[in-house]
């Protein structure tokens, strides 16, 4: 359980069998968490004009999806540059999944919603 994130520490392990002790270290890199912004206004002004996940950049392969409440995929991206604009979808709240490199990397998806105010 370390402490700090964007930062490598190193870990050791151990094992012994027959007598013999093996030793490995290498260095795990702890990512920060991925913050997902809960909406954006997508209006042409320069402030929130997309949708921002922060640290995203972090997770390459990283997959989003994003439905409407009626269950239907309306965006999908692998590598997000945090550049969605919402399409032209309507003002609502939509659902996101965010899948951590999963093709290398098991770990549970990221789930939320996002409101899109025009």
């Amino acid at each position: 359980d370390p402490e700090g994130v964007d930062v490598f520490i190193p870990y050791t392990a151990i094992a012994e069998i027959d007598g013999c002790t093996f030793t490995e270290t290498i260095e795990v890199y702890i990512a920060p968490a991925i913050q997902a912004s809960n909406a954006f206004s997508p209006n042409g002004d320069g402030i929130n004009d997309t949708w921002e996940i922060q640290n995203i950049d972090d997770w390459p392969n990283a997959q989003i999806f994003v439905y409407s409440r009626w269950g239907n995929k309306v965006f999908q991206t692998t590598n997000y540059s945090n550049d969605w604009g919402g399409d032209d979808l309507p003002s609502a709240t939509y659902y996101y999944v965010i899948e951590l490199n999963p093709i290398d990397f098991n770990a549970e998806p990221i789930t939320g919603s996002v409101t899109i105010m025009r």
